[in-house]
């Protein structure tokens, strides 16, 4: 019993020495890993400018099906009861850029940071196109607040 109990402390040392925290858990700053579903540049114009959180299986599928149109891939498996998905899509149709930045765990809700093209006069479009940034985050209640940061197109 005595080295059951000297195997217990040792390994609870071990353990507080390397740190209690998740990889999913929030940061001191309630910063939360994000973790990249999708990213990619799409010609479904009813993608463009969409700003959302993801809490259950069944809007998960709609909003995938909103992102794609007809032509979309296979729904990456989410584990809705810990975990969301933030989705945002950019708000020009040509050389549009968007990025989800950061997601934070705050207190009532989760505040999202979004970096996203804006309008540009030396743009020309020949092929309307959009691109959609998804990410998986550990999951937290509450309202959803977005923030956008404007970024040059990608035109040049």
């Amino acid at each position: 019993m005595n080295l059951a109990r000297r195997l217990a402390g040792v390994l609870l040392a071990c353990g507080l020495a390397a740190g209690c925290e998740s990889p999913t858990a929030p940061s001191e700053d309630g910063s939360l890993t994000l973790h990249t579903v999708a990213k990619a540049t799409v010609s479904n114009h009813s993608a463009q400018g969409v700003r959302t959180v993801v809490r259950d299986p069944g809007r998960w599928q709609a909003v995938w099906a909103q992102l794609w149109g007809e032509r979309a891939p296979a729904l990456p498996d989410v584990d809705f009861e810990h975990e969301m998905v933030v989705v945002a899509s950019g708000a020009l149709v040509c050389f549009a850029e968007v990025r989800v930045e950061s997601v934070n765990d705050r207190a009532g809700g989760v505040h999202v940071g979004l970096a996203d093209s804006g309008p540009s006069s030396s743009c020309l479009c020949a092929v309307p196109e959009t691109t959609l940034h998804a990410v998986r985050v550990r999951r937290v209640e509450g309202a959803v607040e977005f923030t956008v940061r404007t970024i040059p197109p990608t035109c040049g």
